[in-house]
């Protein structure tokens, strides 16, 4: 005799119940699974998504909205201080960014938030040094307001007692140029900007002082800034450095009319 076949009794379940049981799966699924999404709008965090919010590192969401974290106050401020020391140690060339990050404590994420890299790093020091000489240049030259002549020692004066006191290698502005050949590098732009404003300001006063010959008088002042820089950190702060003063306080008198001087 042949078996009879067996039927299960266990209720079938229809086809379409089966796949809304597994959309609803599926999108439970969607819900909890947190995956990367793109760079924040800053690129300083990296969004993580889950559902319809989104999560950035720190923690913090808002639905459909992207929550993003700032850089810590005084990162900048950090790594510019940290970068004026190493580099007036050692050079610009001589530091590379991996040496920034272990002095600062900081990682590589936070470094490069701030700067895109080694030449906006450079580029971004000479700003500044080129902001704070002009701060304690311009207070010297309001000193002898309305006498041209004596502010044209007067930068002399301030040039050499900078030279005389400061522990940095010579002057920077110029000592960046030398480093950085390429005429195109943004260090190298800054530096010579720099520059080229002091010469602007000495033939402007040279002017206003009624110099013979403003520009040659403009010229042969830069020379002796540059000069004194090279002998203070060459010669030392008590060589040739400490007759800068007199010096300009000849070319002055010769470029410049006694009466003119005196008015």
């Amino acid at each position: 005799m042949i078996a009879a076949p067996t039927t299960s009794t266990a209720p079938k379940t229809s086809r379409p119940r089966v796949r809304a049981m597994r959309r609803r799966g599926a999108a439970g699924r969607q819900r909890t699974s947190i995956r990367y999404g793109p760079i924040s709008p800053d690129r300083s965090v990296p969004i993580l998504r889950a559902g319809r919010y989104a999560v950035n590192q720190d923690c913090s969401s808002r639905e459909g909205q992207t929550v993003t974290r700032k850089p810590t106050p005084g990162t900048r401020r950090r790594i510019l201080e940290t970068t004026a020391r190493l580099f007036g140690e050692q050079g610009a060339r001589a530091v590379g960014m991996q040496q920034i990050v272990e002095e600062t404590g900081l990682g590589k994420s936070a470094l490069y938030r701030e700067f895109t890299g080694k030449d906006d790093l450079v580029k971004a020091w000479v700003g500044e040094l080129h902001d704070q000489a002009w701060s304690k240049l311009d207070s010297a030259i309001a000193r002898h307001e309305g006498d041209p002549a004596r502010q044209l020692l007067a930068i002399v004066e301030h040039a050499q007692e900078t030279a005389r006191t400061s522990d940095a290698h010579g002057c920077t502005f110029y000592n960046t140029s030398a480093e950085y050949r390429d005429p195109d590098h943004p260090g190298r732009r800054e530096a010579v900007a720099h520059l080229d404003q002091l010469r602007e300001r000495l033939h402007a006063l040279a002017a206003a002082a009624r110099a013979t010959d403003p520009e040659a008088l403009a010229d042969m002042l830069m020379l002796v800034i540059s000069g004194l820089y090279a002998n203070a950190a060459t010669l030392g702060p008590s060589g040739p450095v400490t007759r800068s003063v007199s010096a300009a306080r000849i070319l002055i008198e010769q470029h410049i009319p006694a009466h003119a001087r005196a008015s």
